[in-house]
């Protein structure tokens, strides 16, 4: 039972609704058990010899049992609804923890499929169907199931045994083939979560493949994925197909050698042949809630397993966000880095190693090396967005404004006006600092006279250059008026006379905002306070402006 108590965590969430369905389930049930009984009256009270008399004397149980089947249908239809709006609202509830769990989740601790727009799509499906269909089908079969045992025993108690017996025997074989296909499909799960991933990192860089003639290469990579998870699927509808016979034929060997039994019964006159129609008829009704209840626990256990193996659905990931770290210690404006370390999980070795300097507030240092070194590494652990192996990162800043901002190699651009991508979800921000900040990043070409900020980006940014989105990034940077400011290639992209707008801002800022830039441009780093040169397993250090040297202009154009 401790498999399914992930889900029942989730359900008490909305337990006044699921509390209704489980009265309605019972209700219905009540209504369900009642028929073998009234069929066992018809049958006892029809007489042959006067089929008018025997007509008379029945038709009130069959109105009966007619009116029953309504009220069944009427309560059935009544908590399938309640349990399928109290699944939809734990499904929303779910997707939106999902989703914040997974802005907040530490970079580094994230597989690519973790990542994935698949998982908040399929786990959370699996999940939503477990708590409304599955979980209506358990319930009623459940109450049904021991409803219908307990008639039989009313009946008889020794045909009650025996069709425990069978029964028992039933779920066996069907808990073991059923065991096996739930731990197929939640490897199915995985499967199509990774096709999908492939699928959306090929749709998002569309125009890099068809530049490249690529379309080939991501149908082979896309087809590979597709394969191995088909493959899968396979094997597992294989094992679905044998287990659908072979509870077919339990099936009908248990009830087979329950009317053997009981019509040795009814000869010996122990039971009358009325009795043994409601028998056989609650008999049904209980192998039937028996093995829906077999084949039903597999895909509860596939729901409650997504929430087991899926760290962002885990209890993990709803916790409430711990602190950040003091750094009440740390000289405001200041960077310290002691002995840090840093390596990605899986990978053969660190990517850096024991790497220690300061930077001074309101100093500009500029981070150098080679192509592969660590250098945007270091800019996401200086961020706080990645957490060292070993070694301590101190900033005397908090994250957001008025401390640390980033201007990322990559930044992300959203569908909306210009204005929004600068605000970026800080509604406080005036629409004078929104173009304040906006000229100082020199987006001049929406700033100027007959321009406006309200131009709207498309998704994906696709008529934005690769400029312009940095620039963007940069003002988004500047309204928020950081103490430290990192910058991660943010100039890569710009011609020259922009780049020397950018070093012309950066000067401006000299003694007011501590700014480390991660960059390959030679001009940026001969304007740095000091130069941070970064070396396999080391960290060397340049103070002072000046021209950098041999080695460090080998690094700059690396």
């Amino acid at each position: 039972m401790n498999a399914y108590l992930p889900l029942v965590r989730l359900a008490r969430q909305q337990w006044r609704l699921y509390a209704l369905s489980i009265l309605l389930i019972l209700l219905a049930s009540v209504s369900i058990l009642l028929a073998p009984a009234l069929l066992g009256r018809v049958a006892a009270r029809i007489d042959t010899s006067n089929v008018g008399a025997s007509i008379d004397a029945v038709w009130p149980s069959i109105a009966l049992l007619g009116v029953l089947l309504v009220v069944q249908g009427v309560f059935a239809s009544v908590f399938t609804y309640t349990s399928l709006v109290a699944a939809e609202r734990i499904a929303f509830d779910l997707r939106r923890r999902f989703f914040d769990a997974l802005m907040r989740h530490p970079l580094d601790s994230l597989t690519p499929h973790e990542r994935s727009v698949s998982r908040l799509i399929s786990d959370v499906s699996v999940i939503q169907a477990g708590l409304s269909t599955n979980l209506i089908v358990s319930l009623r079969n459940s109450l049904l199931f021991v409803g219908a045992l307990s008639a039989i025993a009313v009946i008889d108690i020794t045909l009650a045994l025996a069709c425990v017996a069978f029964m028992g025997i039933n779920a066996w074989i069907m808990w073991t083939l059923y065991g096996r296909v739930t731990a197929g499909g939640l490897h199915i799960q995985e499967l199509r979560s990774r096709y999908t991933s492939v699928f959306t990192e090929a749709s998002s860089g569309l125009f890099a493949i068809q530049a490249f003639a690529a379309q080939d290469f991501f149908l082979g990579r896309f087809t590979a994925s597709l394969s191995v998870a088909n493959q899968a699927i396979g094997r597992n509808l294989r094992l679905m197909a044998l287990a659908t016979p072979i509870a077919q034929v339990a099936f009908t060997l248990s009830l087979g050698a329950i009317v053997w039994l009981g019509a040795r019964k009814v000869a010996a006159g122990s039971i009358s042949s009325a009795s043994l129609i409601s028998l056989l008829a609650f008999m049904y009704i209980a192998i039937s809630a028996a093995g829906r209840l077999n084949g039903n626990a597999g895909k509860l256990r596939r729901a409650a397993g997504v929430l087991t193996v899926n760290p962002l659905l885990s209890d993990a990931a709803f916790a409430p966000a711990g602190e950040a770290d003091s750094c009440s210690d740390v000289v405001p404006g200041a960077i310290n880095v002691a002995g840090v370390g840093f390596q990605f999980p899986g990978s053969s070795g660190p990517v850096l190693r024991d790497l220690s300097f300061s930077v001074a507030p309101g100093t500009f240092t500029a981070i150098v090396g080679k192509s592969g070194v660590g250098k945007s590494t270091l800019a996401s652990l200086l961020a706080g967005v990645t957490r060292p192996t070993e070694g301590v990162v101190s900033v005397g800043a908090r994250p957001g404004a008025g401390g640390m901002v980033i201007v990322p190699q990559h930044p992300c651009v959203i569908a909306g006006t210009i204005a929004d991508n600068i605000r970026f979800g800080q509604s406080d921000i005036t629409d004078d600092e929104v173009r304040d900040a906006a000229a100082r990043a020199l987006l001049t070409e929406f700033t100027g006279p007959g321009r406006t900020l309200q131009y709207e980006v498309s998704e994906g940014a696709r008529n934005l250059s690769r400029g312009q989105q940095q620039r963007i990034a940069l003002a988004r940077a500047l309204v928020r008026r950081p103490s430290v400011l990192l910058l991660d290639e943010a100039t890569a992209s710009l011609d020259a006379d922009s780049e020397a707008g950018v070093l012309a801002l950066l000067g401006a800022m000299e003694g007011q905002v501590t700014v480390v830039a991660v960059t390959h441009s030679e001009a940026m780093a001969n304007c740095a306070d000091q130069v941070v040169m970064i070396e396999p397993g080391a960290a060397r250090v340049v103070r002072c402006k000046r021209p950098l040297p041999a080695f460090g202009a080998e690094a700059v154009a690396g």
